[in-house]
């Protein structure tokens, strides 16, 4: 019996098209697994550098004044980088405002007028490697932190008049205080 090579001739080059669709498809899926791995490393980058910006001019601007308080957001900036390249901080992307502990927002305050709360931006933009060939070559990623400037008074008290002693301790502790201090000027 002989076989008819005729029905197979009707299919050849099928096997062609269907590896370029997949390999359309292919394509799409690593683009989306390698370059949104990219640009979500790249965010946690920049939002690290952000907070720490933001806390650093936080800290200056109650202390050194809010020029200060920029060019030290400004130099904490320097100090990271990103995989998509060094980061740098504008002086417009920092913001000097009032954080509403009620409303948990953040209103900026008039330029030079200050507050409690200082707002670091920083804006790249990765080029991306597999969503090239789709006819995407870079995204733009964004992030933001606020940090709140809270001035504390930290005193330090010894009270040598017992009158913070513990009333169910005898008074040995008072006295032994009294006579080792009381030659040397201080009050018993």
């Amino acid at each position: 019996m002989r076989l008819s090579r005729t029905t197979n001739n009707n299919r050849r080059g099928a096997v062609v098209i269907i590896a370029a669709v997949l390999m359309v498809v292919f394509m799409s899926m690593v683009s989306f697994a390698v370059d949104m791995g990219y640009v979500a490393t790249v965010q946690t980058q920049l939002q690290r550098a952000a907070d720490g910006a933001a806390l650093a001019a936080a800290a200056e601007m109650n202390r050194s004044g809010l020029s200060a308080a920029i060019t030290r957001a400004q130099q904490i900036g320097t100090l990271n980088t990103s995989s998509a390249g060094p980061i740098s901080i504008p002086t417009s992307n920092v913001t000097f405002g009032v954080w509403n502990l009620t409303t948990r927002s953040f209103t900026p305050s008039a330029p030079g007028a200050g507050g409690n709360a200082v707002r670091v931006r920083i804006t790249q933009t990765p080029n991306l490697f597999f969503a090239r060939a789709m006819g995407i070559g870079n995204t733009t990623v964004n992030t933001e932190s606020i940090a709140i400037a809270t001035p504390r008074d930290i005193c330090f008290v010894v009270d040598l008049s017992g009158s913070v002693n513990d009333d169910t301790e005898t008074c040995w502790s008072t006295t032994a205080i009294n006579n080792r201090y009381a030659s040397a000027g201080y009050p018993t």
